[in-house]
């Protein structure tokens, strides 16, 4: 049983957001995911590549509705295979959505997924570390005033 795609991003609470994640998982495009939500093709950019924290959630969850995207390809392709159908247009979703099925794609080394995750570790230090000096020039400002 498949799951509803709704349950998958339980930390999205603006509704708009939430239909495009949806609307996304479902169809892959990004113009039907703004219709659903509502917005314009620029509101939908700036959620996606906005690099404020408060669209680091929605870029997360974005991630999340793509696997989805991508599970349910894949299972439609072993359907086909299964049942003696070829259909290149389901291959070239695939390699639209998931660079692995790309060709010439390599995946990253073992030394390269350390340094990204390492790199990945920093950002969250220097981003914890960042939003502890605001708050503490925030508290510094409320004494001041």
């Amino acid at each position: 049983m498949e799951q509803e795609p709704m349950t998958e991003f339980p930390d999205v609470t603006d509704t708009k957001k939430l239909a495009y994640l949806v609307e996304y998982s479902r169809t892959g495009s990004h113009a039907k995911a703004c219709k659903a939500a509502g917005v314009s093709a620029k509101t939908s950019w700036n959620w996606r590549h906005d690099n404020r924290s408060e669209y680091l959630q929605f870029q997360e969850s974005l991630e999340v509705a793509r696997q989805i995207l991508v599970d349910r390809l894949e299972a439609e392709v072993f359907k086909r295979a299964i049942e003696g159908n070829s259909d290149s247009l389901l291959m070239f979703l695939l390699k639209k959505h998931d660079p692995s099925y790309r060709e010439g794609y390599r995946a990253p080394s073992v030394e390269q997924e350390a340094i990204q995750a390492a790199a990945r570790e920093s950002f969250e230090k220097l981003k914890e570390n960042e939003m502890l000096r605001i708050n503490d020039v925030h508290r510094f400002q409320k004494m001041l005033a």
